[in-house]
């Protein structure tokens, strides 16, 4: 049974007990239902992207300092790409064996795995200690979400195996039990 984190809390995993060679952390959410006027309503219909509330996880790759060493090159539009932070801009690591495995920004279709990240912590460089995970609203503050208006939002870890080993719950309310 996969440990149950609270906020502040952290866990401990030890190889005997999981396979973790590879790791993968995956973040689920879903929009909360909610009461829409007829104004509302239609513009749900349109690709207007304030109707839509787009999670994202992001991991960042850590030296022994707590550090992240690399902070990328700025892209066309001013993300940063080829750093140690991995997210919806820059999917993949140049030398780590870690990437984010897809981009869901609406939250809809199935419960379960939005996004991913997978570490081949076997094949990691030294030079990084630590993998810090987080998870955003992206454009939250201009589009005025949080994570009230989400549903069923939860990060998870499983190993190799896909055996799940810790859940994070990013909201008290859950859709599914």
């Amino acid at each position: 049974m996969a440990v149950q984190l609270k906020k502040n809390e952290t866990a401990k995993f030890r190889r005997r007990d999981y396979d973790l060679s590879k790791v993968t952390v995956a973040l689920s959410w879903q929009k909360k239902p909610e009461r829409k006027s007829i104004r509302q309503f239609v513009k749900s219909f349109t690709n207007d992207p304030t109707s839509r509330h787009d999670l994202d996880l992001v991991a960042f790759l850590c030296d022994r300092s707590d550090r992240v060493g690399d902070l990328g090159d700025l892209a066309v539009h001013g993300e940063a790409v080829n750093g140690d932070v991995i997210y919806w801009n820059s999917r993949t690591h140049r030398t780590a064996p870690i990437f984010l495995t897809e981009d869901n920004q609406t939250g809809e279709g199935e419960v379960g795995d939005k996004e991913r990240i997978t570490c081949d912590l076997d094949a990691m460089p030294a030079q990084y200690e630590k993998i810090v995970f987080i998870t955003q609203i992206y454009d939250g503050i201009r589009r005025q979400q949080d994570f009230a208006q989400i549903h069923n939002a939860f990060v998870r870890a499983y190993d190799a195996n896909g055996i799940e080993m810790v859940r994070f719950s990013l909201t008290d309310d859950r859709l599914d039990g």
